[in-house]
């Protein structure tokens, strides 16, 4: 085989890096730039083309896991029916026929990396480290090179020039993933080069068994050159700054480069013998024609085997609701309670930090109660409950009511375990008592995401868990990892591009500062985790910040706790391990037996390979569309047992920036704080865009600035006629304002953007103690608030509902309010929280405040 071909298996193999974000963000370009290159670079290396008929056939079967299958995967199969798609078309064969086998080959290679990327995560995501044989043993191997290194456990400790650094002893730097992927694309390369030669089979063996030997050979001297990359870039570092040698870990660039040593080998070594071992291939007029009896054979066995095999993988039982009895557990809990207040008159950390917020939501979707703080966790205590909550406790529960807990689910319960990071007030340490029982732990560590450290955004693979089915998108804060262990579980949701660190007990709350230092892992990491003990259900998530009052309505986290409690209210016959694996079991042997028996029937057949491919991965893909569809359907998003009042911020016409997890966002000109502060008046919130935005009582519009279609302009029309509040927010210097553009004329309102007063602002006709207001003024309607005897907020009564504009938005930014929701709030900023209290009581369904005779 040509050198260029394993170059590009190597390129492919290192491509996967910047396109899952396995390490590091995303790189879009880089991946595309490494995919392109390494299918160009197999030009000429492909097989034989199959018959026209053949590739028509495949090209249709391909689309539907086209369109399932996610990005970067998806190119792999993009690849693919390109090929099946030249191969079918009526084209002379000879430049297009060496296109489309240059994209057969292409793309089962990287669609051969694609499983192998995903089983390499699956197996390492439970836990990066070594086993501790594995590490002793290569601890050993790697002192032959010179290091002065000790194995202690999964760590290790490797002398540098002025100090030891304790390196994590794992997977990821021992056998990485550009390795195995290099591997298991070569075997696939291979087994193109080998077929129509005699004895291609025992050809294809020997050369794969060598492939192997090159990788494993090549570990211990790739380990030994990372090392010393790491501790020259050590060495090199000043001492007064925080190191950033263990940056090294993220790049693409680094495994690429030392793969070049293996394909150089690899091209040098292996052999899959000379033209003179070739046997003639069929031509489309002597090969074989497959009957249609045959071809609906072969697809037939195909698809029903991999589609079998799909199952097994992807399917989780939902089973039937039971009665929505959610209870909290607040005994030995000091931390985010659920019974603090949190309203106008309550600020600071101990209001904000609770879960108060997500306790009232969820009442109105299921039936809540608490574990009180005085009484025991007993089996009484829990005999009317069918999900249970423990959240971040701060204090040890007794041996006997952690035999309470576990008897309560290995008898049908369903539990939730709420942890946070780094072991922080032992809450880890407390919750590990309860989860040793069910075959897992909470590690003491903190996650950062590489590029920034405090946003770990989380999206949505193609086939997921039912407890986020209902999730779409999501930004965790910081959290720990799950280590399961060998519990037989799956992980819910895994955050990619991560690192972490252990706790910090320098500090209060643990916390160890965004730094690469060498004990740290790097990776996927479970960050919910979802198993079965008995008849019951587990769920084990790692960020229970996310739930606070701050956090509550940001997107994507009132849905995961509702989602999450749905799941573990749900029960299945097939919930116990056993019946599981009665019925798995069977399916899995006979789809395995049927995906071997379409193989051998398609040996014979030109381009049967392809064909059988293709069938397969119609039948998973048909099959992991209808797991997921049965799934939610089976569980649909929890309804309503009564109606929340919600005001949504709209984000089709305003952009504004909102909170993210605990911080603000923007230089204070922001409206976090605003969002955040609504709720305190017993009103819920949601972001939404889309038709979204009419579904709740109160529409609230922040300084829109995005054009208004006039879809939106009818719909906004109807959505007042028929009762709904609308509140628009301006301020005098939003000056691409588009409030007045179809969206206020039609009530007969509108602000005078560019026109700005100022000076002291009074609120329903009496006198406020905002001195200096800066406003838009706003003309038509009647006049809510006026400064200098101009209105800049007015309202207008239209059909069962009503409009209100606001010309100080301003007024209510972030600076305006303070930055932070931490600290308690001086005199000043509580009486302009006042004045924000009395505008959204105006319009809120309970209708306007009365106001007093108190200056505000």
């Amino acid at each position: 085989m040509k050198l260029r071909a394993w170059f590009a298996v190597g390129l492919l193999s290192v491509s996967w890096l910047p396109g899952l974000g396995y390490y590091a963000p995303v790189g879009v370009i880089v991946w595309a730039l490494l995919v392109l290159v390494g299918v160009a670079l197999l030009f000429g290396q492909g097989p034989g083309l199959p018959s026209r008929r053949v590739g028509a056939m495949s090209l249709v079967l391909l689309l539907p896991a086209v369109w399932f299958v996610p990005w970067p995967a998806k190119m792999a199969l993009i690849v693919l029916a390109s090929g099946a798609g030249l191969a079918a078309a009526p084209l002379p064969r000879r430049w297009p026929g060496e296109a489309a086998s240059t994209c057969l080959v292409g793309g089962t290679v990287l669609l051969a990396q694609s499983a192998a990327m995903h089983v390499y995560e699956v197996v390492t995501v439970r836990c990066h480290d070594l086993p501790g044989p594995v590490a002793a043993v290569f601890g050993l191997v790697t002192r032959l090179f010179g290091f002065d290194l000790a194995t202690s456990g999964s760590t290790w400790a490797v002398k540098g020039t002025t100090t030891v650094h304790p390196l994590g002893a794992t997977w990821d730097l021992l056998v990485p993933p550009t390795l195995v992927c290099f591997v298991v694309g070569g075997i696939a390369l291979l087994g193109f080069a080998t077929v129509g030669q005699s004895h291609a089979r025992r050809v294809w063996l020997r050369a794969s068994g060598s492939l192997l030997l090159i990788a494993a050979a090549w570990m211990p001297i790739r380990l030994a050159l990372a090392l010393a990359v790491y501790l020259q870039r050590a060495a090199l570092e000043e001492i007064s700054i925080p190191s950033c040698a263990m940056n090294q870990w993220l790049v693409w660039w680094l495994p690429a480069s030392l793969l070049a040593v293996p394909v150089l080998l690899t091209w040098w070594w292996i052999s899959t013998g000379d033209e003179s071992d070739k046997v003639a291939a069929p031509s489309d007029s002597d090969a074989t024609e497959l009957t249609a009896r045959r071809r609906w054979t072969i697809l037939l066995l195909a698809a029903a085997g991999a589609a079998m095999l799909a199952f097994v993988w992807a399917w989780d039982p939902v089973g039937s609701p039971k009665q929505g009895r959610v209870r909290v557990v607040e005994r030995r809990s000091q931390w985010e309670p659920t019974d603090a207040p949190y309203d106008t008159n309550s600020y600071g950390e101990g209001a904000s930090y609770t879960y108060r917020l997500i306790y009232d939501y969820a009442s109105h979707y299921f039936t809540m109660s608490r574990v009180e703080r005085s009484t025991p966790i007993t089996g009484e205590s829990l005999a009317d409950c069918d999900v249970l909550v423990l959240k971040t406790p701060t204090e040890r529960w007794s041996p006997e009511e952690i035999e309470a807990i576990e008897k309560f689910v290995r008898h049908g319960g369903g539990l939730l375990m709420i942890g946070d990071h780094t072991n922080v007030f032992k809450s880890s340490t407390y919750l590990n008592d309860v989860a040793r029982q069910l075959g897992f732990t909470y590690r003491n560590d903190l996650l950062f995401h590489v590029g920034d450290a405090y946003e770990q955004p989380y999206h949505p693979a193609a086939v997921v868990h039912p407890a986020v089915a209902h999730v779409d998108n999501l930004d965790l804060a910081v959290s720990c990892s799950i280590d399961p262990g060998l519990n037989w579980g799956r992980a819910a949701m895994t955050g990619r591009g991560l690192w972490n660190l252990q706790a910090d007990y320098q500090t209060s709350n643990y916390h160890p500062p965004a730094e690469y230092r060498p004990e740290m892992r790097v990776g996927p990491f479970v960050q919910l985790w979802a198993t079965r003990h008995g008849k019951g259900r587990v769920l084990a998530f790692t960020d229970s910040t996310i739930f606070s009052n701050f956090c509550t309505f940001q997107p994507g986290k009132a849905e995961l706790m509702l989602n999450m409690f749905a799941w573990l209210n749900h029960r299945s016959f097939w919930d116990e391990w056993l019946h599981w694996l009665l019925l798995v079991v069977p399916i899995g042997a006979v789809g395995l037996i049927l995906l071997a028996v379409a193989a051998i029937a398609g040996r014979k057949i030109q381009g049967g390979w392809l064909f059988v491919l293709a069938a397969g991965l119609f039948g998973a893909t048909a099959c992991c569309w209808t797991v997921t569809a049965v799934a939610r359907a089976a569980m649909p998003y929890p309804a309503e047992v009564r109606q929340p009042s919600r005001f949504i911020i709209d984000r089709n016409v305003s952009d504004v920036p909102l909170s993210k997890g605990a911080y603000i966002q923007g230089d204070g000109e922001g409206f976090g704080l605003f969002e955040q502060w609504i709720p305190r008046l017993g009103h819920f919130t949601a972001r939404r865009e889309g038709d979204a935005v009419f579904s709740g009582e109160v529409l609230v519009v922040i300084c829109p600035t995005r054009s208004i279609s006039q879809d939106y302009r009818d719909q906004m029309v109807k959505y007042v006629r028929d009762g709904g509040r609308l509140l628009v927010l301006d301020s005098p210097d939003n000056y691409r304002s588009t409030a007045n553009n179809n969206l206020l004329w039609p009530f007969g309102l509108s602000v005078g953007v560019g026109q700005p007063v100022s000076g002291p602002l009074t609120l329903f006709g009496r006198p406020t103690n905002l001195d200096r207001v800066d406003a838009a003024v706003v003309r038509g309607g009647t006049p809510l608030a006026e400064i200098a005897g101009t209105t800049v907020a007015a309202t207008v009564s239209h059909g069962k509902g009503s409009v209100t504009a606001v010309g100080f938005a301003s007024a209510f930014d972030d600076e305006a309010m303070g930055r932070e929701w931490l600290p308690e709030p001086d005199e000043a900023l509580r009486q302009r929280y006042q004045v924000l209290f009395d505008v959204l009581q105006s319009v809120a369904p309970s209708g306007p405040t009365s106001p007093d005779n108190t200056p505000r």
